[in-house]
């Protein structure tokens, strides 16, 4: 019976098209390109009542049509849309009653609203703005909770300033700040460990860890003595350490490599505030500790070249900071030897690290002037030297700066140092 209907439309479908050359034509555009054929925006209607197609034919033959709605034969005025307030839908209307088709569906939305703070009700908004009635409804004219923010140097929760992040409520603040994990070691961090102490004034030589799963842990010098022992706890994003004398509070971070775990630590002073940042717990005027440690990811073959090549890495990039924040080409230079052998620039070796900016950026140890002759100012608050690396011992009681010396019994490098009490530009390097 389908096929019978279907059959039966085909065939009027053909007939129309047989009566009318245009009738076949799909769009407007294409419609009123060819000769003699219009658009009518509505399907027309024959003079026998035939119901035809969007495009007629009026050229020599034409069969007579009425078009009830705009019928163009040049330009194509798009159909009018309007919105349904009911249910939000552009629905198709008559000529001038309405908008195209882009406009209607930008502007087809339900009504939003926003909270008059000066009558505690709720306002229609602009479209894109606002809420629904029943959400701006439940907040507006209610007193907002107070916000609080975990302090990080207390431990406590204080009143949070305005816009400041993290800010939540008091309830949910409380519930974290300061409160301490002693039993819950993170994932990864029980086993041993080896690593380098990477923070300016750092100790030369290869650091051992060991944290047991009862979260007790003991951090090893190069020189095999215990520097840290005791229990490790955990608070928010920190990680302590707590022995009989006090807690020293850390930033850390664990990262999973294919052969090895790696663990940054930056532990603050015995009883004082954690570090701010990495950056901060680098610097030489502070008691804080910067680590990285490597540790073997079980049922691996471990690779621990990636150590020195991180702590080389590492340098270089803070090499790399100093040099863009100063432009001092002398800062690339590790060791005393490449410092004072620079062919190019003007390049001395300093036995501390340098202080640029007037003494608020730290450098390195090598620094002087570029090859063009411009320079950034630093000062050297120890011994300077461009064409030696041996320096005078300057740390004996006889040779402090409190001390005062006559021409008569001064005594100069060449006389005073010797093989024995010199330094090399490896050990006094930072």
């Amino acid at each position: 019976m389908m096929k019978f209907f279907v059959l039966i439309a085909s065939l009027l479908l053909l007939s129309v098209f047989a009566e009318d050359p245009c009738a076949h034509i799909p769009t407007c555009k294409e419609c009123v390109a060819e000769t003699f054929c219009g658009w009518c925006n509505n399907p027309i209607i024959y003079e026998d009542g035939k119901l035809g197609a969007n495009c007629a034919y009026q050229g020599d033959g034409a069969k007579p049509f009425v078009c009830s709605g705009i019928y163009q034969t040049e330009t194509c005025i798009p159909d009018e849309y309007k919105c349904n307030n009911e249910t939000f839908q552009c629905e198709k209307v008559g000529y001038g009653e309405g908008d195209d088709l882009d406009y209607c569906l930008s502007s087809c939305f339900p009504p939003t609203f926003v909270c008059n703070e000066d009558t505690e009700s709720c306002d229609e908004a602009k479209p894109g703005f606002g809420t629904s009635l029943e959400v701006c409804e439940a907040s507006c004219g209610v007193e907002p909770p107070e916000l609080f923010v975990c302090d990080k140097e207390t431990l406590q929760c204080r009143k949070a300033e305005e816009g400041e992040p993290e800010a939540t409520t008091q309830e949910v603040c409380e519930s974290v700040c300061g409160v301490v994990d002693n039993e819950t070691i993170p994932t990864g961090l029980i086993g041993k460990w080896r690593g380098l102490q990477i923070n300016i004034g750092y100790d030369e030589g290869e650091w051992s860890m060991i944290i047991e799963e009862d979260g007790n842990i003991v951090i090893l010098h190069p020189t095999g003595s215990v520097y840290e022992q005791g229990k490790l706890l955990t608070t928010q994003n920190e990680l302590w350490i707590e022995d009989e004398v006090g807690v020293r509070r850390g930033l850390w971070a664990l990262n999973q490599l294919p052969t090895v775990r790696v663990f940054t630590w930056a532990l603050g002073g015995k009883g004082l505030s954690i570090p701010t940042t990495y950056d901060v717990a680098m610097r030489e005027d502070n008691p804080d500790d910067v680590f990285t440690f490597l540790s073997c990811v079980e049922g691996q073959n471990c690779d621990f070249s990636t150590l020195s090549k991180m702590a080389k890495r590492f340098r270089h990039e803070n090499t790399m900071r100093i040099l863009k924040k100063t432009g001092d080409e002398c800062t690339v230079h590790p060791t005393c030897e490449e410092c004072i052998g620079d062919e190019n620039a003007k390049c001395g070796w300093c036995s501390v690290n340098v202080l640029y900016k007037n003494g608020t950026l730290e450098g390195t140890q090598c620094a002087g002037h570029n090859g063009d002759g411009t320079k950034d100012p630093f000062i050297c608050n120890g011994v300077y030297s461009t064409e030696t690396c041996t320096f005078p011992d300057t740390n004996t009681e006889d040779n402090t700066a409190d001390d005062t010396a006559t021409a008569d019994d001064t005594a100069t490098a060449d006389d005073t140092a010797t093989a024995d009490d010199t330094a090399t530009a490896d050990d006094t390097a930072t």
